[in-house]
């Protein structure tokens, strides 16, 4: 699968019973399950990145920068399977 969803907003915290983002999984059969805080916790940095809201505005390649680093960590747990 090359999509590569995220999320981006400044409310995004690194607690388990915190976060702006209710994620849902689908299985074989298409039905979806919703993800525990634990398990969207593992998520951050890959489909949930946090934006300190005014760093984007200092270094407007920022997005970028995040998307590659997503794209890149992405790429090494598809490397693991």
């Amino acid at each position: 699968d090359d999509d590569h969803h995220v999320l981006f907003d400044d409310n995004i915290h690194n607690l388990d019973n915190d976060s702006i983002a209710s994620v849902r999984v689908s299985d074989e059969s298409d039905n979806y399950k919703t993800l525990s805080g634990k398990e969207i916790k593992k998520l951050q940095g890959l489909h949930l990145i946090r934006v300190p809201t005014v760093e984007p505005i200092l270094n407007t390649k920022w997005f970028l920068q995040q998307l590659r680093q997503a794209q890149n960590k992405k790429w090494a747990l598809e490397k693991e399977k």
